[in-house]
């Protein structure tokens, strides 16, 4: 009944309606230019629409995708890269029962466990650190121990040497000693005979080597006891002079030029004279067998100079050989320690000369000159010299009838020598070979003063000690004992607690005759003062 007619020629349409009743027909004309026009409009207006819409849309889901995706995946990166740099304090929103919601509460659970894993491991680990640090404290107290242990056992390897050389030089005081105690009597007895004086220089020759030797032997000895040096007042310079003197012969047949180079300013010295020779000694000796080693020119020189910044004295002993090599250096004034072949050192020159040098506050050390050799240093402290002590006197006792003196000796020699000093002072002298014979004379007769020897067979000193303590108790103020080794076994210890005065071998006349009236003639103890009523 209705209907739409396309009238292209005239470029309209056609509208064509059926009306009911008359049946007519109602046709309404659109100029097709007029419907176009608004078709045109209303599709622009649906385009704008539909742009708008979707620019909307896009919106929308920009602003959704970014709080429902974009930020939870940036959260999830920025959480993997936490965990990636150690730090696994992550908190993750893992409450949505999406995928990311899923994967947020993994990671939570991840960091959580491998935080855990990784406190449990940080604690081990400082666990670990610490048991480290106590092993390495362990460590260093073990070395130190055995270093320590090292130490006391070089200590007492040391000491052990000492003992040995100790008993050494007691075997060897006691062998030389009487026959020194001899022969240095002897020359001063004949000294004080002889009338030619040519004679009489040659027996104070003899004498004064014989002396020189028992100084030599008691210098060891005191080094061995560790007793302190007898100081006296001594110019280095004549020691030095005294030392080259003495290895001059030496010196000369081996081809080595000797220069010395004193110190005229040297001031005198509180010292042991015979101590600090036999260092000098030793160290000439040292370096003339250094010398030996290389070709000439051989030269040794000897400086003495005065440092009055550092108040002390400075010798110096330099020599052009060898050297010393540096692994040597640290061991060189070791006791028994020696660098030279077998048969042509002891170790003991230098580091008795240390001992020597330290006794007396001062330092021994070694140096290297830049031009080759060796050098060493002999530093002494500047201390003022004590007075020298008064000469000893042999007393003379003309006005006093003689007394009679028993000696205990095993010695003939010795016995001998001191029964003529003792006879030739005007007293009565009667002589015993050992202990025994020495009581069997005590049941005839009594006596004004007993000289005991310490070491003897049959009956020693001690023993006789011990005897007359139970026998002859009122003698034993007048005991004297002689010995030429205080160093055996329990000699120091029971002279120290009898308290008993000793005359050591080798021994002078004026020694002899000087305790001998000390014995006789005990002082007077002073009155005690009254006291006020």
């Amino acid at each position: 009944d209705s209907a739409i007619i396309d009238n292209s020629q005239d470029k309209e349409y056609l509208a064509a309606t059926r009306l009911q009743g008359p049946g007519w027909y109602l046709v309404t004309v659109f100029p097709k230019a007029i419907i176009a026009e608004r078709a045109f409009i209303t599709a622009r207006l649906i385009l704008l629409l539909g742009v708008i819409a979707l620019l909307l849309e896009i919106a929308i889901s920009f602003f959704v995708l970014k709080k429902h995706l974009v930020k939870p995946l940036t959260g999830l990166m920025q959480a993997t890269n936490q965990i990636a740099a150690g730090d696994f304090n992550i908190h993750l929103d893992d409450r949505k029962p999406d995928e990311i919601g899923r994967l947020a509460r993994s990671l939570n659970t991840l960091s959580r466990e491998i935080g855990a894993r990784e406190n449990a491991l940080n604690e081990r680990s400082a666990k670990l650190a610490l048991l480290n640090q106590q092993l390495e404290r362990e460590l260093e107290e073990r070395e130190r121990a055995e270093r320590e242990i090292a130490r006391q056992r070089e200590v007492l390897h040391q000491s052990e040497k000492l003992s040995a050389l100790g008993a050494l030089l007691a075997g060897v005081a006691h062998e030389l000693n009487n026959p020194l105690s001899v022969v240095v009597g002897r020359a001063i007895l004949l000294e004080g005979q002889v009338i030619d004086a040519e004679l009489q220089g040659k027996v104070r020759k003899i004498r004064q080597a014989a002396e020189r030797g028992a100084r030599i032997v008691k210098t060891f000895l005191a080094i061995a006891r560790q007793q302190p040096p007898a100081r006296q007042p001594v110019v280095l310079n004549a020691l030095l002079e005294a030392a080259v003197e003495l290895m001059g012969y030496g010196l000369r047949t081996a081809d080595i030029a000797t220069v010395l180079d004193l110190d005229p300013d040297l001031p005198e010295l509180a010292a042991d004279a015979d101590q600090l020779t036999q260092v000098f000694t030793n160290l000439i000796a040292n370096a003339q067998q250094a010398l030996l080693e290389v070709p000439p020119p051989r030269r040794l020189e000897i400086a003495s100079r005065l440092a009055r910044a550092e108040r002390a004295v400075r010798i110096s002993v330099t020599d052009n050989g060898p050297g010393v090599p540096e692994a040597v250096r640290s061991r060189i004034f070791e006791p028994f320690y020696t660098s030279k072949p077998v048969g042509a050192g002891t170790g003991i020159g230098l580091s008795f000369s240390y001992g020597v040098v330290a006794a007396h506050g001062g330092q021994l050390t070694l140096d290297a000159p830049p031009a080759g050799g060796a050098r060493f240093v002999v530093t002494l402290p500047l201390a003022p010299a004590a007075p020298a002590p008064a000469p000893v006197i042999c007393p003379e006792r003309p006005d006093l009838e003689p007394r009679a003196i028993l000696i205990v000796d095993d010695e003939p020699d010795v016995a001998e020598l001191l029964g003529e000093l003792l006879t030739g002072a005007g007293h009565r002298v009667d002589r015993a070979a050992s202990g025994h014979q020495a009581l069997r004379r005590l049941a005839q007769r009594s006596y004004d003063a007993i000289l005991s020897d310490l070491k003897m067979p049959d009956l020693d000193g001690p023993g006789l000690y011990r005897r007359l303590r139970q026998t002859h108790p009122h003698l034993l103020e007048r005991l004297v004992f002689i010995s030429g080794d205080t160093l055996g076994l329990g000699a120091s210890a029971f002279l120290a607690r009898t308290g008993r005065p000793l005359l050591e071998k080798p021994f002078v006349p004026a020694e002899v005759l000087q305790v001998v009236e000390r014995v006789l003639n005990p002082p007077t103890p002073p009155a005690p003062e009254p006291h006020p009523r």
